[in-house]
């Protein structure tokens, strides 16, 4: 990664990738990775904790059952996630997830698993300095498609009205004739 942050490095971390790694695209960088604790207070009580990983493209959250044997993946792109929220505890962190398109009977960030033993949109017993990380990684990529989204409508515009006004009508449908976009009748 050229900007050298958040990069992984810890054994530990780099083994939830290698349970993930056939789910990730080939140029996809896994930035953070964070487990449940299960020592600190709001932590994982299976042997299993979750996992949450945090990619240049999405956030990957990852639920092992039946004391690790089987585990869900579920991904969220970034520009679907409409919010994340930080909470800070005493010894760890929670963090809620907001993601469009959600119907009425769902709470944000409830995908059919829970993945803390709190709130179902939440992700609870986090490391702080974690969750700290993972909250600002997601705002900056979340502020970044924002941007990307409005230069994109600025430059349709643009390129709206440069049509509209640099060339009449007439010049317009020759155009559209020779393009083969209409028939001569249409011309």
């Amino acid at each position: 990664d050229s900007s050298g942050e958040f990069i992984v490095t810890k054994g530990n971390e780099l083994s939830e990738i290698k349970n993930v790694k056939e789910f990730l695209d080939p140029d996809e960088t896994v930035h953070i990775v964070a487990k449940q604790t299960r020592r600190k207070p709001g932590g994982a009580l299976m042997l299993a904790p979750n996992a949450i990983l945090v990619t240049n493209r999405r956030l990957i959250i990852t639920n092992p059952s039946m004391a690790g044997l089987r585990r869900s993946i579920q991904d969220f792109p970034y520009d679907k996630i409409v919010g994340i929220k930080l909470q800070k505890g005493v010894f760890s962190s929670t963090i809620d997830i907001t993601t469009a398109g959600m119907g009425s009977q769902a709470k944000p960030g409830h995908f059919g698993n829970r993945w803390g033993k709190g709130e179902d949109n939440a992700i609870d017993g986090i490391e702080k300095n974690k969750g700290d990380e993972i909250v600002k990684f997601v705002r900056a990529k979340m502020e970044e498609i924002k941007n990307q989204e409005s230069s994109n409508q600025k430059s349709l515009n643009q390129k709206s009205s440069d049509n509209s006004t640099s060339e009449d009508p007439l010049t317009l449908l020759k155009k559209r004739f020779v393009m083969g976009e209409i028939t001569k009748e249409e011309f």
